[in-house]
């Protein structure tokens, strides 16, 4: 474990730590609306986030398929050290971006947006990494265009305590890539949360959706471990032109958190939403993510 600063040089003294560099062609559009950045080019290549339709397919990552970085013997613990982004907008307008980097545990997709009947979800498979479910969220997001405004749905789903619990939710309408989690019981074209809001510590597993109000298309439910969040300001004085913002951003963990560095489990499969705020369409996002471990 790192925590001390002692502890967080001595890993770089002994060559315990790795820089993985993250390039992604973001180029989707939606002022304010958390999109998940797996859908654009880049490296890590383009995921869909597919499988077979309502069961749990758990997400392991191999080689270069999501965030790499390198395995470390079994007696020790890998972290995240420090993020650094650099976004680029399409014009200097856009003032900010929200990210948030998260470990993808598991999906169920391929969810009917048209139909009103119960949808049983298939939990066959387990999860593979934070097994009891504590600590776990929920995203859901659009994968294929939505043919209503808006619409409403019943969650059936167990907690991280084994609680089994039922959750009216709105779905909005945001688009395409577009996380649609909503707000609760409301029906609303404003973007939501970036995560389903749910009592209860964490989640187990989806029992059930039901469509109360269907809204057409197809979504995805994300099993997520949230890591980090963190916000890059646009400062129009660090502007190089008018295409957009060329400042970068750093978030030491070690500084912003008081040594709580996020704990990467092996096999996570890293990677991030992010929410564009005060208009300008993000263009690319260049960064790289320092993994230490002790």
């Amino acid at each position: 474990m790192i925590n001390s600063h002692s502890d967080l040089l001595n890993a770089y003294d002994s060559g315990r730590h790795h820089c993985q560099r993250v390039l992604k062609n973001a180029g989707s559009t939606g002022d304010t609306h958390w999109l998940d950045l797996s859908f654009a080019s880049g490296q890590p290549a383009y995921d869909a986030r597919i499988g077979p339709a309502l069961a749990l397919l758990p997400i392991v990552a191999t080689g270069n398929d999501a965030i790499y970085f390198p395995s470390i013997p079994a007696t020790q613990t890998r972290h995240l050290h420090r993020v650094t982004m650099r976004p680029q907008a399409n014009n200097a307008s856009q003032a900010s971006i929200d990210f948030a980097l998260y470990d993808l545990v598991a999906v169920y997709p391929l969810i009917d947006g048209d139909s009103i009947d119960p949808q049983e979800m298939d939990n066959t498979l387990a999860l593979p990494r934070y097994s009891a479910g504590a600590g776990l969220r929920l995203v859901m997001v659009n994968h294929v265009a939505p043919g209503v405004q808006n619409g409403r749905m019943l969650l059936e789903y167990t907690d991280g305590d084994g609680v089994d619990r039922t959750a009216a939710l709105g779905v909005p309408n945001l688009g395409v890539n577009k996380c649609v989690s909503g707000v609760q019981a409301s029906l609303t074209t404003t973007p939501g949360p970036l995560f389903l809001s749910l009592e209860g510590n964490g989640v187990q597993r989806v029992n059930r959706i039901t469509y109360t109000v269907p809204r057409g298309g197809l979504h995805c439910i994300y099993v997520v471990k949230p890591l980090a969040q963190f916000t890059h300001w646009h400062d129009a004085l660090l502007q190089a032109d008018v295409t957009g913002v060329k400042a970068a951003i750093e978030v030491d963990f070690a500084l912003k958190d008081g040594w709580r560095l996020p704990i990467i489990k092996d096999g996570a499969h890293l990677g991030f939403f992010y929410r564009p705020n005060g208009g300008g369409r993000t263009v690319t996002m260049f960064g790289d993510l320092e993994f230490i471990w002790g």
